[in-house]
């Protein structure tokens, strides 16, 4: 059954561009290659049949032509793999579950609204019907390894509107204001709820 409640949970992070780039499933060509990526897409590691397997949740590689599509000068996008690992795999039939991706904080508000965007046109007709899974993590500094690590999980057809509020969040408040926090809806989502109300009563 369907959740009716978007959950959006937010907690400071040390993942960055550099600690994906030099895994070592990364061969020195690709890794030449990401560096100077904006958006990477992050596979998972294990499960029931190989605990080691590196692989991606299924519709990935659709995602992935749907990013580079968008792609510009300051917003450009890969996939933290080797071409010829690249594997997907089938997670649950009634949720939608995006591949986990790391994004810069500049770059976060065009990859938010592409995202959304994809998530309407795959699902068209199932948008209201259908449940979301999606973790990313912005960048929010690289060098001092300071990043936000964002997981929603709620309806597919809410989406928009949270990611809208937590852009704009994000503009106002510095990621210092989540050191210390333990995983929670912590004060991001607080002031989400509130924008999203203030939203619904203008309209």
């Amino acid at each position: 059954m369907l959740d009716s409640k978007a959950v959006l949970k937010v907690e400071p992070s040390s993942e960055t561009f550099s600690h994906w780039i030099n895994q070592d499933f990364i061969s020195e060509d690709l890794r030449y290659e990401l560096v100077n990526k904006n958006l990477l897409l992050i596979p998972c590691k294990g499960h029931a049949d190989n605990t080691e397997a590196l692989y991606f949740p299924n519709g990935t590689e659709e995602f992935f032509d749907f990013l580079k599509q968008a792609q510009t000068e300051d917003f450009k996008v890969d996939i933290c793999i080797e071409e010829h690992e690249f594997a997907e795999l089938a997670l649950h039939f009634d949720v939608m579950t995006v591949t986990h991706f790391i994004v810069s904080n500049l770059a976060f508000p065009t990859a938010a609204e592409l995202l959304a965007e994809y998530i309407k046109e795959r699902l068209r007709s199932r948008l209201s019907k259908t449940e979301l899974h999606v973790d990313f993590t912005v960048v929010m500094d690289e060098q001092n390894n300071r990043s936000l690590r964002f997981s929603y999980r709620g309806p597919a057809s809410e989406y928009r509107a949270t990611i809208q509020s937590t852009v704009q969040s994000l503009n106002d408040m510095p990621a210092s204001s989540f050191e210390n926090q333990p995983s929670t809806t912590g004060k991001l989502a607080e002031k989400n709820r509130k924008s999203s109300k203030r939203n619904r009563t203008k309209s």
